[in-house]
């Protein structure tokens, strides 16, 4: 897969392309290229020796998500090629919600340390005689 990053966010309509190749050559013996989606049923793209496939991403939940494609001749496909992409179609709610969720936490830690240095002051100082 030539336009797809290891590790890409992606959202909407993605289009995936490729080149069938062999040993570092174009095989024009490929009659076919396939793509799964989450180790999904395997579906045919369009073309062979240059392939696309469109994803609607729309239709996967947000996150992680593994694309594999192979080039199948009739005995035997080719090895995988696999991408690991992850899927933000609602950056705006889900990153709202991590910011929530960090604020909490800054806010939680800040109030323990705050206790902490209280209590720490009681033991460390004391009244000279």
């Amino acid at each position: 897969m030539v336009s797809l990053a290891d590790g890409q966010t992606v959202s909407g309509t993605l289009v995936m392309k490729g080149t069938a190749k062999e040993d570092g050559a174009v095989r024009p013996n490929y009659p076919r290229v396939e793509v799964s989606v989450d180790g999904g049923l395997w579906q045919n793209a369009s073309g062979t020796t240059t392939w696309q496939f469109t994803v609607q991403t729309e239709n996967l939940p947000d996150g992680v998500h593994r694309i594999k494609a192979r080039a199948c001749d009739p005995i035997a496909c080719s090895a995988e090629d696999a991408r690991t992409v992850y899927v933000n179609n609602h950056p705006t709610e889900n990153n709202t919600r991590i910011v929530d969720n960090i604020c909490l936490a800054l806010l939680a830690t800040t109030a323990i340390l705050m206790v902490a240095t209280v209590v720490t002051r009681i033991f460390v100082y004391k009244k000279a005689h």
